[in-house]
């Protein structure tokens, strides 16, 4: 059995990143304990927090308020809905840009990329406009079918199908779907956190 050597370099390196990692963790250790305390004051710092006691008070209060149930059951059919529909039509998408040969796919892919460029606020208003022609208003198509499909995951998709050998079969498409799972999975979660952030 061999015993590896101890290197001041690899100890400073998991030094490092092991401080990298409570500094990214805190936030959220932060954001647990001021939702499980009792009227936390703004300037109170960690150890205030944990001296006072904990109470799970406001998360039962949200539950039981107005009508926490509906909005979370919309928030959760929306996210999967729209995760879904990235996954396969973002696909489709990449998978015509890569394997496909027409007119003008090089001047529409650069507009893909274009629209990536783009803040969520140039296109508030026509899309908008673009709802109320459909008759979507306060329905679910409005929150649904403007994001199914995404110029991030279209872009994201390309580069593993077009690198993939041979047409996508069922055999074949083993070569290049499972370089797509990483891929398919930062999209949906880029995606969600686009349209979370333009609100």
């Amino acid at each position: 059995m061999s015993v590896k050597k101890f290197s001041i370099g690899s100890f400073a390196r998991t030094l490092a990143l092991s401080l990298g990692g409570l500094v990214m963790i805190f936030p959220l250790v932060w954001m647990l304990l001021l939702s499980i305390s009792d009227n936390p004051a703004s300037t109170s710092t960690v150890s205030e927090l944990a001296s006072k006691g904990f109470s799970i008070t406001n998360y039962t209060e949200i539950i039981n308020s107005d009508h926490y149930g509906l909005y979370f059951f919309n928030s959760l059919l929306v996210a999967v809905l729209v995760a879904v529909g990235n996954c396969i039509f973002c696909t489709y998408v990449a998978y015509a840009f890569a394997r496909l040969d027409f007119r003008f796919k090089k001047i529409i892919f650069t507009s893909v990329l274009l629209v990536m460029m783009l803040p969520a606020y140039v296109v508030m208003i026509p899309l908008y406009r673009e709802i109320v022609v459909f008759g979507w208003i306060n329905t679910y198509f409005a929150l649904v079918m403007p994001f199914v499909v995404t110029p991030l995951g279209v872009f994201l998709m390309r580069q593993p199908v077009a690198c993939g050998v041979g047409a996508p079969t069922i055999p074949d498409g083993q070569q290049w779907l499972p370089e797509c799972a990483p891929r398919l999975l930062g999209s949906t979660i880029l995606s969600r956190w686009r349209r979370s952030s333009s609100r």
